[in-house]
Order: C-alpha cells, then sequence, then structure tokens
C-alpha cells in the first residue's frame, strides 16, 4: 500500500490499494520554520507510469515537474521559497499512463492509470546527496574488481567543494574493503563519481548461496555536511548464452515460476511474498517470472536476500512496429535492475512483429544487457525463426527451451477465471421471461390492424389502431430492451484471458460489482434514446412532420424477428455453442429487407438517408480515429495473418456457474 508523507508533522496518511491506479491525489501537510534552511525533495517509490507534481495550486506557476517510472524511485526537488511555513500547504499528484502504456495496440482507447505501489515522502536533505536510484554496480571476475557508479546531485550551490565520497564493504560487522576519493564540481549539479573496490577474496551471490554485504556510502562537503546511505549489495557475473545460463562460471538448469500482476500485488498485499518465494525455492524453482509487468522494488530485495533468480519482461507487448520505444526510455529501469544479482535474465517483448524496427531494438537491449540473456516471446510460431534460441514461443501451460522451462502459478490457470461469482442471480429466468413477453408482443402485433403512414395524423384514430399503436410501442421498447439485455449479459461473462495478456481489467471487474437490472435498465434507456434522436434527426423531412415516437413505431413494423434476440438471450445465459445464430439471422433478415424499407419511406414522402445520418457519422468519426491510428490496422492485420487457433485454445468464454 501506498502511504503518503510518514515522518513529519500532517494529517492524517491516505492509504491506496497497490493494484489501483488514480487520476489525482490531493495531499495537505505543514512543515516548521527549520525546514527553511534545507534543501527539500519529494521521493516517490514504486512509482507506475507518470506524475505531474503541483505545490499550492494547479496553475503553471506552481508546477513543480513531471516524473515517470518503472517501479522505481523518483525524486524531485522543491524550492524552499514554495514552501507556506505558516499554514497548510497542499501537494497535488496528477497521474497518467506511461508511455509504453499507450504506444501498445489501442492503447490510446484502453483505459489506464498510472500507479504507486510504495510510499511517497517529503525529505529535508543537505545539501549534496547520494541519490540511490539512480547508483549502478558492476564486478569484474578477472580483475577481482567492483566498480560503484555513485549518482551525487548537489541541490543549491557548486560552491561547497571540495567534496569527499567514501564506500566501504562490510560482511556482517567485518569490513572486507574501503574507498575514499575526494573530487571537485565538474559544473554540473547532477554528477557521476566512481569508487573502485579491490575484492581478492569474494563471496559470490548464487540461488544456492544468497550472500549479501553491505555497502555503506558516504558524502560530505567541505562545511562538514553529511549524507549518507546504505544499501544490499550481491556480486555475481554472467557467464551462459540464451541456450544455456551459467553464472559465477557455473551451469544453471532453469526452473522458472510465472506469476502475474494481479498475483503479485495479492501476495504483497496480504505480506506473503517472504512465504511464497520461499516455498517455490523449496519446490524446486529456482527463477520467478513476473509476467507482463515490473515488480515493486521489494519483490527484488526478497529475492536477492531468499536466493530467487528474477526474469523481468520490458513493458513492450503488442507494440506496432511504428512505435517501438527508444533504448534510452528504460534507463532507470536497467539502473535499479543493476543494482540487484538476483536478475538475470530478460524479456524485450511479446507479439512483436518482424520488422527492422524490431531487430534494430532487440539488438540495442542485447548490446545493453549484455551478457546476460535475452529473449523476444512470441504468441505464435507462424513468421518467427524458430531456430533462435532467444525466440521463445507461448504455450498454454508456459514456455520453455534449451535453457529449461517456466510454468505458469497454479492459479494462473488460462482456464480459470478470472473474475468470480457474479450477482446477477435471476438472468436465466428474466432471460425466458422476456422470451415470452416477445412472443406475446409478437402474437398480439399480428393480430392488431395493420397502420399506415397517414394514420399517425388522425385526430380521432380508432380502437383498432389505438390498439395496434400500443402494441408496437410495447414491441419497439421490448426490442431495444432484449438488445441491452443480451449486452448486460455479456458484461458478466467469466472472461478467463491468458497470463499474457497485457490490458488492465480492473474497469471490468469494478463494473461487475455493481447491480445488473441497473446496468440493463440504463443500457436499455440508452439504446432508446439513440433510437429517438436518430428518427428525431430524420422527422423533419418526412410531410407533416410526425412526432418523433409515433414515427419510431411506424418504422419499427416488423415484429416477428424480434424473437430472434429473445432466443439469443436465452442461448446465450444457457451458454450454448451456437448463440450467435439468431443475432446473424436478424442482422442479415434487417440488410435483405433494407431495400423494402427505404421504398416504404420514399413511398411515404421521407428521405431514408436522414435515418442513416447517425449511424454514418459514428461509422466516419470511429474510421477516422482508426485511420489517424494507422499503425494499430497494420499490426492487426499482421496478427489476422497468423495462425489464431493458439490464441483461441486459451481464450475462453464462459459463464459462471449459477
Amino acid at each position: 500500500n501506498a502511504g503518503f508523507f510518514a515522518g513529519f508533522i500532517q494529517r492524517k496518511s491516505i492509504i491506496l490499494p497497490s493494484n489501483q491506479g488514480f487520476k489525482v491525489a490531493v495531499k495537505h501537510f505543514k512543515v516548521s520554520g527549520p525546514w527553511g534552511s534545507s534543501p527539500v525533495q519529494l521521493v516517490i517509490s514504486g512509482l507506475n507510469g507518470k506524475a505531474r507534481v503541483f505545490l499550492n495550486g494547479i496553475d503553471e506557476v506552481n508546477y513543480l515537474g513531471e516524473l515517470e517510472g518503472w517501479g522505481s524511485t523518483v525524486s524531485l526537488d522543491i524550492p524552499s521559497t514554495m514552501l507556506d511555513y505558516s499554514q497548510d500547504n497542499i501537494l497535488y499528484l496528477e497521474m497518467f499512463p506511461s508511455s509504453m502504456q499507450q504506444r501498445k495496440l489501442l492503447g490510446w482507447l484502453w483505459p489506464e492509470q498510472g500507479k504507486i505501489t510504495g510510499r511517497i515522502e517529503l525529505e529535508a536533505v543537505p545539501e549534496t546527496t547520494i541519490d540511490v536510484a539512480q547508483t549502478t554496480v558492476s564486478f569484474s571476475p578477472q580483475e577481482q574488481q567492483l566498480a560503484v557508479n555513485v549518482s551525487l546531485k548537489h541541490h543549491l550551490t557548486l560552491k561547497n567543494g571540495p567534496w569527499s565520497l567514501s564506500g566501504v564493504i562490510k560482511d556482517q560487522d567485518h569490513i572486507v574493503a574501503e574507498c575514499v576519493l575526494p573530487f571537485d564540481t565538474t559544473g554540473e549539479y547532477e554528477q557521476k563519481v566512481n569508487l573502485i573496490f579491490n575484492l581478492p577474496e569474494v563471496k559470490l551471490w548464487s540461488p544456492d548461496n544468497p550472500s549479501l554485504y553491505q555497502l555503506d556510502l558516504k558524502v560530505i562537503n567541505k562545511q562538514g555536511q553529511t549524507d549518507q546511505v546504505q544499501m544490499p549489495l550481491g556480486i555475481n557475473y554472467c557467464s551462459g548464452t540464451v541456450s544455456a545460463w551459467a553464472y559465477n562460471g557455473q551451469q544453471m538448469p532453469v526452473q522458472t515460476r510465472i506469476i502475474t500482476a494481479e498475483q503479485a500485488y495479492k501476495l504483497r498485499n496480504e505480506r506473503q511474498v517472504d512465504s511464497f518465494l520461499t516455498t517455490a525455492k523449496s519446490a524446486g524453482y529456482n527463477v520467478i517470472y513476473f509476467m507482463g509487468f515490473i515488480p515493486d522494488e521489494s519483490w527484488l530485495f526478497a529475492a536477492d536476500r531468499i536466493g530467487l533468480g528474477v526474469w523481468l519482461e520490458l513493458p513492450v507487448s503488442f507494440v506496432p512496429e511504428q512505435r517501438i520505444p527508444l533504448i534510452v526510455e528504460f534507463e532507470s529501469l536497467f539502473m535499479m535492475a543493476g543494482r540487484h544479482p538476483s536478475v538475470m535474465a530478460w524479456t524485450l517483448g511479446k507479439g512483436l512483429n518482424n520488422s527492422l524496427s524490431t531487430i534494430n531494438y532487440q539488438q540495442g537491449i542485447e548490446q545493453q544487457l549484455s551478457p546476460q540473456p535475452v529473449y523476444n516471446l512470441n504468441l505464435f510460431a507462424a513468421g518467427q525463426d524458430l531456430n533462435d534460441d532467444s525466440q521463445l514461443i507461448l504455450g498454454v501451460e508456459g514456455f520453455s527451451g534449451s535453457w529449461g522451462r517456466a510454468e505458469y502459478f497454479n492459479n494462473s490457470d488460462p482456464a480459470g477465471p478470472l473474475i468470480g461469482e457474479t450477482n446477477w442471480r435471476g438472468q436465466k429466468i428474466i432471460a425466458i421471461g422476456w422470451l415470452v413477453w416477445l412472443m406475446l408482443l409478437s402474437f398480439q402485433n399480428f393480430r392488431a390492424p395493420n397502420w399506415k403512414y397517414r394514420d399517425i395524423f388522425e385526430p380521432n384514430p380508432k380502437r383498432g389502431i389505438r390498439r395496434a399503436f400500443f402494441w408496437r410501442c410495447l414491441c419497439v421498447w421490448a426490442k431495444y430492451a432484449a438488445w441491452a439485455g443480451i449486452m448486460t449479459s455479456i458484461l458478466f461473462l467469466t472472461f478467463s484471458p491468458p497470463p499474457w495478456f497485457p490490458y488492465d481489467l480492473s474497469w471490468l471487474t469494478a463494473l461487475q460489482q455493481q447491480q445488473p437490472l441497473l446496468i440493463w435498465l440504463f443500457l436499455t434507456s440508452l439504446l432508446l434514446l439513440l433510437r429517438l434522436f436518430q428518427v428525431g434527426l430524420a422527422a423533419t423531412c418526412f410531410p407533416g412532420p410526425p412526432g418523433t415516437v409515433a414515427l419510431c413505431c411506424w418504422l419499427d413494423n416488423k415484429h416477428g424477428w424480434t424473437l430472434m434476440l429473445g432466443l439469443t438471450w436465452v442461448l446465450l445465459v444457457y451458454n450454448h455453442y451456437y448463440w450467435f445464430i439468431p443475432p446473424l439471422l436478424y442482422v442479415l433478415t434487417a440488410i435483405i429487407l433494407l431495400p423494402r424499407r427505404a421504398r416504404r419511406v420514399r413511398k411515404a414522402g421521407g428521405k431514408y438517408l436522414r435515418l442513416a445520418l447517425l449511424p454514418l457519422t459514428v461509422t466516419l468519426v470511429v474510421g477516422g480515429a482508426l485511420l489517424w491510428h494507422y499503425s494499430d490496422l497494420a499490426y492487426l492485420a499482421w496478427l489476422m495473418d497468423l495462425k489464431l487457433n493458439p490464441m483461441l485454445e486459451v481464450l475462453k468464454l464462459k459463464f459462471t456457474s449459477w
């Protein structure tokens, strides 16, 4: 969970579920006078997405900056002059999805939000601080040396030098290596300084022997101001290939457990991360694969401590070739992973087509992460070079290669439902009852006398005409209610997406927690409103002109085919495999009878083209949006050109048991 601003004068903290995104968060806080003499920075750990930060207002003058993270820790300096020391300050966080969320197929349309899985803190810091998030570690086995590239931030001035940076590596209380380096400014407020440690006798980290050192870093300026940090340190090196993993010079047979984002969030919120990793290790697994998401850094710390390898997947799933990212965009993610010895392998993306952009991207990632193994995960075998060990094919139970095997966690079985029991207990009774109701309406409309267009303007219609109009109105309402019922039942289907499904379905879960009858009523009203709006636009071109409701009833005169909708609903709720046949017949009949309806409208003196004004407008808007995002259409065409059977086997739609 994400807690706001622990550790100083505040009102009650905000607690947000770490698996839920949010759009805007507002926090009131107070600072005392001594804060004015120190630099102040906002620190957000576990940021997934983008965050725009404002202080004491939402105008441009109150804008502090924008942060983007991949589950890592990010920070932002706050000028002390912008803080109000006499009353409450108000911090505004405006969250957005990450750039990669918007780049994937239809990502511009999919409703996703930024998330924070860690803490948000306000810190008073010294003039020069150590930025752990930008600090990297590398080990050279040939020279038996450890290089620590320390990132330093000068907040207010560059005139407090020279500085001294010292590092101490400890094995429990025993000092293993030390390094002290005086340095001066480079003229930049962000500065990199390298510390080199000689380690002739080093304990290498491995899943069988997860030895961790403690690295103490300390920086001091000429005025005596210091900043000191401590971080766990694991040392190992990769010496294998994509076909055979090897670490510390030893072959490593890989047995991987795959977990999804929802499983990771649940385990973390229930404080079961350590027990899950320990159980997985006891079951013979030595690597954990995080599918479709970047885990919170607390997972990596736990894997370092317990002794499990980590296989990370870059957030490049279902991305068209025109939107392949630049490698520099993942620099902060690579830095975070580089501080953890448990990170052993990478997946550069899922479902990427074979194009020049993808090949260049793959080569760049491999060069950046060398010598660690880097793979490309494919959904289909078609169109892929399977002789390449870096190309993996997703299966129902996982994937495998000459390096080993990866298996899904048991409750992520593709055949298992993602969404549990729904609360529409009586939908079968409602569907059957509605079919009977439609049969009654069809019978009554069949018995009622046929009425013509001129009867709409009759001031005193005969009883038969009034009766026919009454039943026709009910039939129109029942038809759109049947369409709404079908849509509502589809919303309450148990959707079982495969674990590689890269889209957030939390909105569907929230929707299924609502009352189905209210959704049915809302959709019925919406469909009726759209129909009345469509007919109302065309009514001005009819002689008279007629009333909208009366014209709508006159246009919907083919009441018998409405039974197809009721039959569709019944077959759907009973999970019959051929439930789609009646609506296809209904649509086919509407197309066949379209010329006859057009002649009927022209005979009455109207213009049938005006009835198509609303559908054509919607079609043009949707078509224009798709053409604007033509790369999505090209990617969909590439997908359709492949064999879809492997995906259809794991993509199942079924109803929950009643």
